[in-house]
């Protein structure tokens, strides 16, 4: 069961997991504050797209893990670096949705 908040924010639903939803797993590399606004602004994106996200989370810096990273965060599917930094949420979303065409 998912629970899902409607576009406008007014009605909360209880449903069951759809095969249409999308589930990404990304793993975020960083510390500090950045980690909360990337967390904000991925689970704000997936929610603008009708996609559920599962996070995890590693408490490192981005380079001790031979990640070319500019910032001190980085985001990835799988092995792939999706981000190398602090992204508005709407960039975020266009990279969800390709993300989510290729999966």
């Amino acid at each position: 069961m998912t629970l899902k908040i409607n576009r406008d924010h007014q009605r909360l639903q209880l449903m069951d997991n759809k095969d249409d939803v999308h589930t990404i797993k990304l793993n975020i590399i960083g510390k500090g504050v950045e980690v909360e606004k990337m967390q904000k602004r991925l689970r704000c994106a997936a929610r603008a797209i009708d996609t559920d996200l599962h996070l995890s989370w590693q408490h490192k810096d981005p380079r001790t893990l031979n990640i070319d990273a500019g910032h001190a965060i980085a985001v990835c599917y799988k092995d792939k670096l999706l981000f190398d930094r602090l992204l508005p949420t709407e960039e975020i979303e266009n990279q969800l949705i390709k993300l989510k065409e290729e999966i």
